[in-house]
């Protein structure tokens, strides 16, 4: 036994798990006539996950960006139009902290308003149209989930300092804004737009630039 030698065990390499999907064509007539199949990479399919929502994170980044752009131009307008300056909000606790503040507040109202409240009207929607018969389920049906949400988003800004519900009118065409992008993009575009403008509106540039001056 003492002579004996054990062979080196090799690596394994691990291999792409491959996935089979196998779709029929069809004619024009809707008939099934042939077959045919494809091989998919699921790490070519993480991968382009990945960066489908990274995109769209910033994407929504800039729009949240034009967005605080053309809320601020109101602002200043409305400023201008009255004579007095309007009541803002203002960093406190740091520019980390309120960084965080930030960004989770715009991820729960996007969680809440965008991902259980819009979709569940759109649903709801839909199904009552279709059983309905009216044409143009989709559209419709996300047409009024997203006017309801955009609604309700306004309305529970109504206790927020600017006075006189322009914040909460402001607050509800943004609502239109980021119903779109979680509709048509994805739940983290919204929340990214939000998220960004809720640091700009707090302060959070001027911040950055009087830590960087």
């Amino acid at each position: 036994m003492s002579g004996m030698t054990l062979a080196p065990v090799k690596p394994v390499q691990a291999k792409p798990v491959q996935i089979k999907i196998v779709t029929a064509q069809e004619n024009s007539r809707g008939q099934k006539n042939s077959w045919r199949s494809f091989t998919v990479n699921k790490q070519e399919c993480v991968q382009n996950y990945l960066l489908k929502k990274t995109l769209g994170c910033v994407l929504g980044c800039y729009v949240g960006l034009v967005d605080y752009s053309v809320t601020g131009l109101t602002l200043f307008t409305m400023e201008w139009l009255c004579g007095s300056r309007l009541e803002k909000h203002a960093l406190t606790g740091g520019l980390e902290l309120s960084a965080c503040q930030s960004a989770l507040g715009g991820i729960e109202e996007e969680f809440v308003f965008r991902g259980i409240l819009q979709n569940l009207f759109y649903h709801t929607g839909f199904y009552v149209l279709k059983q309905c018969r009216v044409g143009q389920y989709a559209n419709r049906a996300f047409v009024l989930a997203l006017t309801t949400t955009s609604v309700m988003f306004g309305l529970a800004h109504l206790r927020n300092p600017i006075p006189s519900g322009w914040q909460s009118a402001m607050a509800g065409m943004s609502g239109f804004l980021y119903g779109s992008l979680s509709h048509y993009i994805g739940l983290e575009a919204s929340a990214s737009a939000h998220a960004t403008f809720n640091f700009l509106g707090m302060g959070g540039l001027n911040e950055l630039w009087g830590k960087q001056m």
